[in-house]
């Protein structure tokens, strides 16, 4: 559910559950406020926005892996620009970026022992910073509504790119924490692409 207030915030809660084969259910809740800055009239609006996400069970990495019952907290930006009325084009653009913060023993493996090691008793990596990922990317949204009736809903294709950057050590020696992935393929930086149709009525 959201909720708007004081004209430019909206506050947002979602609880999120990963049924994962083989692992079990994850139960995460999260929060988040937005401000849309577009009102100011700046060339183009950097709408911020702050995310909490929080695990109940299951470890908050999305897999059995990371610890359970913490949190992570994302400090995000997604700057934009539309051409819709400078080029009347339905096209626009954003750039997502974010960067996530969270205790350090966020993704530890549950038998991990690390105190003020930097390895723990697996031989994985202990973080020794807050800061555990960055994220940038480009994101396009066309508006199809000159092709399909608004009568039909608001439809719009999207397509984009997502970079994301390991800035903790323990996301990265989680990769190798089952024998299938091996300490020479640990990646320090994923991209992902994507695309997609959307309807919303």
């Amino acid at each position: 559910g959201s909720i708007g207030f004081a004209d430019h915030f909206k506050f947002t809660a979602q609880s999120l559950q990963f049924q994962l084969p083989g692992a079990g259910v994850i139960k995460n809740a999260t929060a988040s406020l937005a401000f849309d800055d577009a009102y100011l009239g700046l060339p183009i609006a950097l709408n911020p926005s702050v995310s909490v996400i929080y695990n109940f069970s299951g470890g908050l990495s999305l897999m059995p892996l990371g610890k359970t019952e913490t949190y992570r907290i994302d400090l995000a930006i997604a700057p934009g620009y539309s051409f819709a009325k400078s080029a009347g084009i339905p096209l626009s653009f954003s750039v997502p970026t974010s960067i996530s913060l969270g205790p350090k023993d966020m993704y530890y493996l549950s038998q991990n022992t690390c105190g003020a090691a930097t390895t723990n008793t697996n031989g994985t990596a202990c973080s020794t910073s807050t800061f555990q990922m960055f994220s940038t990317g480009l994101q396009a949204k066309y508006d199809l509504g000159q092709i399909i009736p608004k009568k039909f809903g608001s439809w719009s294709a999207k397509a984009g790119v997502q970079y994301y950057q390991f800035l903790s050590d323990a996301i990265k020696a989680n990769q190798s924490s089952s024998t299938f992935v091996a300490p020479a393929a640990r990646k320090s930086n994923h991209t992902f692409f994507s695309t997609g149709i959307g309807v919303s009525f």
